[in-house]
């Protein structure tokens, strides 16, 4: 009994110990929680484009030959920035610069000549040209005669292979003049037994009077390497004006050709001849060359006619819009 007591008596003083804290010991604190609102996602805004620029030509890839695109010509084309005049064989005795990189073309030529002694002599020429990179062209031409035998009898016969090389010393318009250099040799070989012969030209050419006169002239040193060894120094010049755009040209040519051979060099057989040159162009790809010149020495032949009728195929040029080509220079920057 007494250890029964004595237990009640502890659960008693222990009881009363808990029920005499104060009962704000009892609470226990939660931590704060930072709560935030809620996020609303804003709509994107699409970033400011700037305005459109218009497409520039690529002078390089060129434009289709059904484009209207060039409509004078004066415009500017090609990695040469040239004249389109200068792309069409604008004259039938005077070289004019040379085609753009890409451009080919096909000629079909016929020159009459009619002596003074009453014969005629006929050239008929097939030619393919090609522009080719650093301002270069390349022609290649098979060459016929068609003239009297000893009888009196007209005959045609092959008379030479014509490879020609041209290069312009810089873009159109960086020179004045634009200079051209050009080589050619005639490899003969007919039945005539006439000699090889080479050709060094400087041609020349450019536009006048903002752009109404166009302008070529070539400087001609031509040397027969065999046989009589003939001489030949001549200067050919024309003139010409548009009278319909992009379709007709015409203008006047001239020539200038003093020509010895070998044991009479102080003799010379001088030529001038003169007259009026048109150039129709019936598509863009297409052309026809007429030339009615007359003889005004006695050394001249009475009359001398030119007739080419070219097509030309592969890159056509595109507007310039100012670009100045490539040259060897520029492509090592």
């Amino acid at each position: 009994m007494r250890f029964l007591r004595r237990l009640c008596f502890a659960l008693a003083l222990s009881g009363l110990a808990v029920t005499s804290q104060p009962a704000n010991a009892q609470k226990k604190e939660l931590p704060e929680v930072p709560v935030e609102a809620p996020r609303v996602p804003q709509p994107a805004v699409a970033p400011e484009l700037p305005p459109e620029q218009p497409q520039q030509p690529d002078p390089l890839r060129g434009i289709s030959w059904s484009s209207d695109a060039i409509r004078s010509d004066t415009d500017r084309v090609g990695p040469w920035n040239q004249p389109v005049w200068t792309t069409q064989r604008p004259f039938t005795t005077t070289r004019t610069y040379v085609l753009p990189d890409g451009t080919m073309q096909l000629e079909q030529w016929y020159r009459p000549r009619w002596k003074k002694d009453g014969t005629r002599e006929d050239r008929v020429l097939e030619e393919f040209a090609v522009g080719l990179p650093y301002r270069l062209q390349l022609d290649v031409y098979a060459r016929w005669n068609i003239k009297p035998n000893d009888g009196g009898d007209y005959r045609a016969n092959w008379e030479a292979t014509q490879i020609e090389l041209r290069w312009a010393f810089a873009n159109w318009g960086v020179i004045p003049l634009n200079p051209t250099a050009y080589v050619e040799w005639v490899q003969r070989g007919n039945t005539a037994g006439e000699p090889d012969k080479y050709e060094i030209k400087l041609l020349l050419a450019d536009e006048f009077f903002k752009g109404k006169l166009f302008f070529a002239g070539n400087f001609n040193l031509e040397k027969e390497v065999g046989g009589a060894k003939e001489n030949e120094l001549s200067y050919s010049q024309a003139f010409a004006t548009t009278l319909i755009e992009r379709r007709l040209m015409g203008g006047i040519e001239m020539w200038y050709r003093a020509q010895n051979v070998n044991g009479s060099r102080g003799t010379w057989n001088n030529e001038f001849i003169i007259g009026p040159t048109l150039q129709l162009r019936p598509t863009n790809r297409t052309f026809v060359d007429a030339t009615a010149l007359f003889g005004t020495t006695p050394g001249s032949p009475k009359y001398e006619c030119y007739f080419i009728l070219g097509y030309q195929f592969g890159r056509r040029a595109g507007p310039a819009s100012g670009f100045q080509g490539i040259t060897p220079s520029s492509l090592g920057n």
